[in-house]
């Protein structure tokens, strides 16, 4: 995606978030658009947000707790 499709999809993500805030798929895809754009903080916070509320069994779960691994490992917050 170019840059301002990452932007558009984080707004995408936040009207999302802000009509269903318990729906876990709306802060995964803040999350990639974030850190896309190399907002590590913000993308850590989406994610993180992602799995307070996934399933345990969710199939993206286990792709993202990765992704959270390697951001901190690489000095993220």
């Amino acid at each position: 995606l170019l840059t301002r499709e990452h932007a558009a999809a984080a707004e995408q993500a936040r009207m999302l978030i802000t009509a269903e805030p318990y729906f876990a798929g709306g802060f995964a895809v803040l999350g990639r658009a974030l850190d896309a754009q190399n907002d590590t903080a913000a993308a850590l916070e989406a994610y993180e947000a992602y799995l307070v509320r996934a399933y345990r069994a969710d199939p993206e779960r286990r792709a993202i707790e990765a992704r959270v691994r390697t951001l901190r490992a690489a000095g993220g917050t």
